[in-house]
């Protein structure tokens, strides 16, 4: 048979333990296009196998709740992907990655009284390197959260890593908004 297959082994970043019920999405490139297959899903021992694929260049996503989504390759988010060449029959057995746990940043804001501050936006953002300076950039896929009436908030499902916090009001609280006060 020319049909190839790739499997492999997804584990948990912070135990090290097989991850069950991760789901692997397979895209199998061809110039600029790309061919999704089903999505499936890891088993009690943290492997999946994926069969019946014509030969080509393959990208793999994987995705579990509470869980940092990688593409194959990737320690980190940042980090470049790997592609998986496959040829015709060929059986690529070593797709293998872990995944980090997500974690959350919560506080409460005050202000200069010790007084609850409700209603502020509060946004992650990482020093990265954009136009030829570093900057102060939103984390990507970060919508953000609003303090609660006591003051609270929870930011959450982030890669682990060093951010800085930012609140943002009124017309500095805008999708546009490219200043606030720090926290």
């Amino acid at each position: 048979s020319d049909t190839a297959q790739i499997s492999g082994v997804v584990t948990r970043g912070d135990t090290g333990q097989p991850l069950e019920g991760a789901m692997v999405r397979l895209v199998r490139w061809d110039g600029g296009l790309g061919r999704q297959f089903p999505p499936v899903r890891t088993d009690a021992e943290g492997r999946f196998r994926v069969g019946q694929l014509p030969p080509g260049d393959y990208a793999a996503t994987f995705s579990a709740d509470g869980f940092v989504s990688l593409e194959f390759g990737q320690r980190h988010p940042q980090m470049p992907a790997q592609r998986i060449e496959l040829a015709a029959g060929q059986q690529y057995t070593s797709a293998n990655i872990t995944l980090p746990r997500t974690v959350a940043i919560e506080g409460h804001l005050v202000d200069e009284f010790g007084d609850p501050v409700p209603g502020l936006l509060v946004q992650v953002m990482r020093v990265q390197f954009v136009a030829g300076k570093h900057r102060l950039m939103p984390v990507g896929g970060s919508r953000g959260a609003t303090s609660n009436d006591l003051g609270h908030f929870r930011l959450f499902n982030l890669p682990p890593g060093e951010y800085y916090l930012v609140a943002l009001s009124g017309p500095f609280a805008g999708a546009e908004a490219a200043a606030g006060f720090s926290l």
